[in-house]
């Protein structure tokens, strides 16, 4: 089993695209192009929720052989040494 970060989308940024989902109800997001990457290399993908909730991460980590991070417009510039621009979306947690 190996854990894909998700990253989360502020339904009202996207726009002209049809999404499922109660109206005003924000999104967490793993594209496929990851999880078919862990099925192609014969794992089994599982797309983790972004969660403050230790005890949920501690009991995902038990089961997983490894984690893929993902990314996502939601980290933080500062880990990569890039500046924090306009557009990011930034949640200090993840």
């Amino acid at each position: 089993i190996i854990l894909i970060t998700s990253y989360f989308v502020d339904r009202n940024q996207i726009k002209g695209v049809p999404v499922r989902g109660k109206k005003n109800q924000d999104l967490e997001i793993c594209t496929f192009d990851y999880i078919n990457a862990v099925e192609k290399a014969g794992g089994v993908p599982v797309v983790a929720p972004a969660t403050l909730d230790m005890e949920a991460v501690s009991r995902m980590l038990d089961i997983a052989d490894g984690i893929l991070f993902s990314g996502g417009e939601d980290v933080h510039p500062k880990h990569f040494h890039e500046k924090i621009t306009e557009d990011n979306l930034l949640i200090e947690e993840r």
